[in-house]
């Protein structure tokens, strides 16, 4: 069995899990929805032989054997969303020992979806499977009035560490992502600024380790091109439901931010990240 990884990132509210969900449609594609310990291991810094064991053995063989699948159908993750019924049942029909497994697949695509820390996605590099990076950016207001509908930088979100990611720093909550020197800066600004301060921080990427960047616009705009495009850079062919997800795909309706001054400046930095980064797309 040859395995190949993908790993899929950009912003939180970026279109990670859009784009996720059509390509682990594709056929011989195992789609991984946020898997926490994965970002651990990058951030602690692990052997890259401890990080592709995790991916071998935690995610990619008990999901192929059936053991570790979302099956509810409620969740976004839900595998649901990207496998055909018959993909499904065809899955739980039997028991697939490891043996089985390799002599069933001639290929596999390990897809991982995680969104916030493109660095250290960029920096990794598999030393078992050969590994190709997707980066998805989206236009700043379109991004923030997204998490701003999330609340995830709002102080009561913050504190209560509902989404599990953050770290104790100076006896409070802090993203995971945020550095800790830039702690007091993020926590001078409100709502919003602290939405386009995380932007920045995602935005400022090694795109040279990226193999497919693109544009969220571009994806809703043009989705059976750009997915095409993907799929053939990424050496993987399209499944059941692939068409079924492109064609529910549509542009949203821009608005426009309020901001204070303080926000304009880092509003500006944004709008100047995101056509450094638009001029890298090439799908």
């Amino acid at each position: 069995m040859n395995i190949s990884l993908v790993i899929l990132s950009g912003a939180m509210r970026s279109g990670t899990s859009v784009l996720g969900k059509v390509l682990g449609s594709f056929d011989q594609v195992e789609f991984f929805y946020e898997p926490m310990t994965f970002v651990r291991l990058l951030l602690n810094k692990s052997s890259h032989a401890l990080v592709d064991d995790y991916l071998y053995f935690d995610l990619l063989m008990p999901s192929l054997a059936g053991r570790n699948i979302n099956l509810n159908p409620h969740d976004d993750s839900s595998i649901h969303h990207y496998k055909s019924k018959a993909f499904i049942e065809n899955r739980l029909s039997r028991s697939w020992p490891s043996d089985v497994i390799h002599e069933a697949n001639d290929n596999v695509t390990c897809l991982v979806k995680y969104p916030s820390y493109v660095n250290e996605i960029a920096d990794f590099e598999s030393k078992s499977f050969p590994t190709k990076k997707v980066y998805i950016v989206r236009e700043p207001v379109g991004n923030v009035l997204s998490l701003l509908r999330k609340k995830w930088f709002s102080d009561s979100v913050i504190e209560g560490g509902v989404r599990g990611d953050f770290k104790r720093v100076e006896n409070r909550n802090a993203p995971l992502w945020l550095s800790d020197q830039d702690v007091d800066a993020f926590f001078r600004l409100n709502e919003t600024g602290r939405c386009l301060f995380y932007y920045n921080k995602v935005l400022g990427v090694d795109l040279d380790k990226y193999l497919v960047v693109v544009s969220y616009e571009s994806l809703c705009n043009r989705p059976a091109e750009a997915v095409t495009n993907i799929g053939r850079k990424l050496g993987i062919k399209a499944g059941q439901l692939t068409d079924v997800l492109v064609e529910g795909m549509r542009p949203e309706q821009i608005q426009s931010l309020d901001m204070t001054e303080q926000n304009k400046l880092v509003y500006d930095e944004a709008m100047w990240n995101y056509k450094r980064v638009l001029n890298r797309v090439n799908v």
